[in-house]
């Protein structure tokens, strides 16, 4: 990362910490006064339904067990325990008692009725609970039951007919659940999501809503509650629990909720209410929505402007690197401009008079390498010529051992004069100077070239090269004579390192972006220590095979560099004793 770009990152920080821990601060109390006042209005109106619930089951459980006490009913049921095959004996004592103008007003949405033993046996019933053979008794209880059949949802009241201090009937009333169905369906203040709704237990693992929902209004006795699913304020309700839900809870639609649950003993009902947390926490997301809009144009301005600040600073450092980059790459006579007395001034003023110094440096090397070439190869040739002179003319003249010496001396003025082109080669290496002359040149046909040439000197240690050529060419923009270097080189070292009678392999490939050569020996393999030096200068691996090491360690070096300028890459992939 760019100083630049750390300058304007260190700046959004500081500048974006305290908006974000202030907005996290104000998010999350205002999310706590939503949830806070949801959950103060939900409670407030689950309690308000449940107590017109309880109120109305009460006036209904009051209106049953005034029937049961009035003369006429009273007097019918005694009629019928006495005589139970008399099965008018309900209807007469009904229409007698209609007749009182408070029985009337008490029970004005009546559907039916029944009498029956103390234990539930029907007596006697009207066409609605004729079907049933006895009924449950809810002793202590305002609702006896609720259910539903063919004709509708019915709420059932039950009292006692005491005779002599003993119950030995009870009076069965029905009415309409309508009724419960406009108290819960009564949504003031729940929003578009809130309601409530009733629930009662129908077995060990299952519960029923009893009326209907605000997305289903046809759930009564329809849709079941899996006791199971404890996360629903629904079972939670069923199981008689009293709660209150602020996370953690799920509505029948699978929506996450706040939630109260209340059960109602009197009745054998629960309660919930509940309301979606989408809606609840809608206005603190809304907010949440325009701090992050505010907060990414504060970041793209705090950028814009923090990184026109900081090209101020990093403009300078810049044309420095260049500078240093034209340096490193051998131009000596690149500078810094400076603008600025600053230290970064300061810096690149000792920047220019360090690069003259290397300027004047390059210069007298140079001149040294120029010096060196000339008088140093002069001497060096005519050595060559002479010896191979004498070597011509005395031949037959020389004893064995003047021969030998003179042929020594041949070779090692051969080894001087190699030596002197590497040390060249590498000094324009080093200064940038080395050009390439490219041209569409086939790596194949370059590669099989510079095998066969190899071939003899491999031929010396009994050793062998394996290259199958491909039969396609594979064209490239190279120098030949440098890439042919390259190549040679690098069989010249697999020999080298191989011990006599060994394989040398070749291989070629290609893909769409780039063709490679590989050379595979069969030595000893490089050490992991070897492998970081390999192509550096002066350095060489010793050969544990040879007495002595040859080169100077130059060969892979000039190799390297030949490769980097052709935009390639020159690796080695081994290990110790393989």
């Amino acid at each position: 990362m760019s100083i630049r770009w750390k300058a304007a990152l260190m700046i959004l920080i500081v500048g974006l910490l305290p908006f974000l821990a202030i907005g996290t601060l104000v998010y999350l109390d205002f999310q706590s006064s939503l949830r806070s006042s949801a959950f103060s209005n939900l409670e407030a109106v689950t309690n308000l339904q449940e107590a017109r619930v309880v109120d109305m089951l009460r006036f209904y459980s009051q209106s049953t067990q005034y029937l049961a006490d009035e003369p006429t009913i009273h007097q019918g049921a005694q009629y019928l325990l006495a005589n139970p095959t008399a099965k008018d004996g309900l209807a007469q004592a009904f229409s007698q008692a209609q007749t009182n103008g408070q029985a009337n007003q008490l029970v004005p949405f009546l559907q039916g009725a029944a009498i029956a033993k103390s234990d539930g046996t029907i007596l006697v019933a009207t066409p609605l609970l004729n079907d049933k053979k006895t009924l449950p008794v809810a002793a202590g209880q305002l609702l006896t039951d609720v259910f539903r059949d063919q004709h509708g949802t019915h709420l059932l009241f039950s009292a006692p007919m005491v005779y002599d201090g003993k119950t030995l009937a009870r009076l069965y009333l029905t009415v309409d659940a309508n009724l419960l169905d406009k108290i819960t369906q009564t949504r003031d203040g729940l929003g578009d999501t809130g309601e409530t709704f009733l629930v009662k237990q129908l077995d060990d693992k299952t519960g029923v809503f009893v009326t209907p929902l605000r997305f289903d209004s046809k759930a009564a006795f329809t849709q079941t509650i899996p006791l199971s699913e404890t996360s629903r304020p629904s079972a939670q309700a069923v199981l008689k629990k009293s709660q209150t839900y602020t996370s953690g809870a799920f509505s029948y639609r699978g929506q996450p909720v706040i939630a109260v649950t209340r059960y109602i003993r009197e009745a054998g009902l629960g309660i919930v209410g509940q309301i979606d947390q989408s809606e609840v926490f809608g206005p603190v997301q809304q907010l949440a929505q325009q701090v992050v809009v505010f907060a990414a144009l504060l970041i793209l301005f705090t950028l814009l402007v923090s990184s026109f600040i900081g090209d101020l600073f990093v403009r300078p450092i810049l044309r420095l690197a260049t500078a240093a980059r034209k340096l490193s790459r051998g131009d000596f006579s690149a500078r810094a401009k400076i603008s600025s007395s600053d230290e970064i001034g300061q810096l690149g003023r000792v920047f220019n008079n360090m690069a003259e110094d290397l300027e004047k440096q390059d210069q007298a090397k140079s001149d040294v390498l120029a010096l060196i070439s000339h008088q140093l190869r002069t001497p060096v040739t005519a050595v060559k010529g002479f010896v191979s002179l004498v070597l011509q003319d005395k031949k037959g003249k020389l004893t064995a051992d003047e021969t030998k010496m003179l042929q020594l001396a041949f070779e090692e003025n051969e080894k001087l004069n190699l030596l002197i082109t590497q040390i060249l080669d590498v000094a324009h290496a080093d200064s940038g100077k080395m050009t390439l002359e490219k041209f569409p040149t086939d790596l194949v046909e370059l590669t099989q070239s510079v095998v066969k040439d190899h071939q003899a000197a491999f031929a010396l240690r009994r050793q062998t090269i394996d290259f199958h050529a491909p039969q396609t060419p594979y064209m490239v923009a190279a120098d030949p004579a440098k890439l042919g270097f390259v190549v040679g080189n690098l069989l010249t070292n697999a020999s080298k390192y191989s011990p006599e009678g060994s394989k040398v392999t070749v291989t070629m490939g290609r893909d769409d972006n780039k063709c490679w050569v590989t050379v595979t020996d069969s030595g000893l393999g490089i050490s992991n220590a070897d492998r970081r030096k390999l192509f550096q200068k002066f350095s060489r691996i010793e050969n544990p095979k040879r007495e002595t090491a040859e080169g100077m360690g130059l060969g892979l070096y000039m190799a390297k560099k030949i490769v980097d300028l052709h935009n390639g890459d020159l690796s080695v992939t081994s290990r110790e004793n393989h």
